[in-house]
């Protein structure tokens, strides 16, 4: 009997600290996959805090992803002051580096120290959105015709 309230209070314990951390789900997606920059920083989720984030998962070898680039570089346009813009792929730097420099996109790319999946993606694209706080108010999967009016509608009334 000692041995299963024990176990139940340390269940409790261990299930309740995730919550006392005050993680946002930003963070918590931060620590899971921590994701850094085509210069080995790593990206800060505090630093996207107070405007909306988009973080949409692609690879170099993946023609829906790279087809709705210049969408999602329209609509970074039009969004700036309410949307940070993350694209993130897990492939190795080299094929990252090598993609970005032989196309000529203006877009925030970043790189995934662990696959997509440890995040639950399972097909790309995928886009999260999150709030301004950090917690995710949305999922996108699949090809999003990012810079049509209904979309800009959209993610502006989130």
């Amino acid at each position: 009997m000692k041995k299963i309230i024990c176990c139940l209070f340390l269940l409790h314990f261990f299930a309740c600290q995730e919550k006392s951390n005050n993680l946002t789900d930003l963070a918590l997606l931060q620590n899971k996959s921590v994701i850094f920059d085509l210069n080995n920083n790593i990206l800060e989720p505090k630093s996207l805090y107070g405007k909306k984030t988009i973080i949409n998962y692609w690879a170099t070898w993946c023609g829906p992803c790279i087809k709705e680039m210049p969408e999602i570089e329209n609509a970074q346009k039009k969004l700036s002051q309410i949307y940070n813009f993350v694209l993130v792929s897990d492939e190795n730097m080299e094929k990252i580096l090598d993609f970005t420099t032989s196309r000529e996109f203006d877009l925030n790319f970043f790189k995934s120290k662990k696959s997509n999946e440890i995040v639950g993606v399972y097909s790309l694209p995928t886009s999260f959105v999150y709030d301004e706080k950090g917690k995710k108010i949305k999922t996108i999967v699949g090809v999003t015709k990012w810079d049509s009016e209904e979309i800009i509608n959209q993610l502006k009334s989130l």
